[in-house]
């Protein structure tokens, strides 16, 4: 998935998003499942992005709002410094080719949405850089649990520990690695919100470490 915008959620989800409409296409028609969300914004240059989550339950709002901060940084918001809300819908309400036979439905992107749109609250456009670095098959359980959603451990959910190992998200790069693509491991601090170069962005955990607000963005 490292041709993509991509990166991993401070709860351990994959977030990827396209650099072009080709990509966008590419991803929603092979790579995503029944569970998956849809991130959007009503903003002009808003990027398309989609939350991977082949466990299925729901997906915490923190992650949620990763998603989002990083649709909004590729809007015009960035550089008119607007502080707005993001969207998400069930990947299942989203689709392409043409308009749906019934309802009413949005068109964004070039997607068609239907059904109820779930806002977040208004986001702070903030960019950074991290590393990623492996976790070594023998320290994997030591790191077990560090990136779980504290949201769902709360609400008793069962999914509140995603696996770090790769038993859980190796799903989610098996679907994204192509070939002739190396696949990366998960490590402890991930990528967050812009990607340049097709390299990992910021940690999103850490959001505050890395990012400056107001920096020129890099289109990649």
């Amino acid at each position: 998935f490292e041709k993509y915008f991509w990166f991993i959620s401070s709860e351990n989800y994959l977030v990827v998003a396209g650099h072009d409409t080709q990509q966008i296409e590419h991803i929603f028609a092979r790579h995503l499942g029944s569970h998956d969300v849809f991130v959007q914004a009503d903003v002009a240059g808003a990027r398309t992005c989609f939350v991977r989550n082949p466990g299925g339950g729901p997906v915490p709002p923190a992650t949620l709002r990763e998603a989002g901060t990083m649709a909004l940084c590729h809007s015009t918001a960035w550089d008119k410094h607007i502080i707005i809300s993001a969207w998400s819908v069930p990947v299942e309400q989203v689709s392409r080719g043409g308009p749906p036979p019934e309802g009413d439905f949005l068109l964004v992107d070039g997607f068609f949405v239907r059904g109820r749109r779930d806002f977040m609250p208004p986001l702070q456009l903030e960019m950074g850089l991290t590393v990623i670095f492996h976790v070594a098959d023998a320290s994997a359980s030591r790191h077990r649990g560090e990136r779980r959603s504290r949201y769902l451990e709360a609400m008793g959910d069962p999914n509140a520990v995603r696996d770090d190992s790769g038993d859980d998200d190796g799903e989610d790069e098996e679907l994204l690695v192509e070939d002739g693509d190396e696949q990366q491991g998960s490590g402890k601090d991930a990528a967050h919100s812009h990607v340049a170069d097709d390299a990992p962005g910021r940690g999103a955990e850490d959001m505050g470490v890395s990012n400056k607000e107001g920096a020129d963005k890099e289109d990649g």
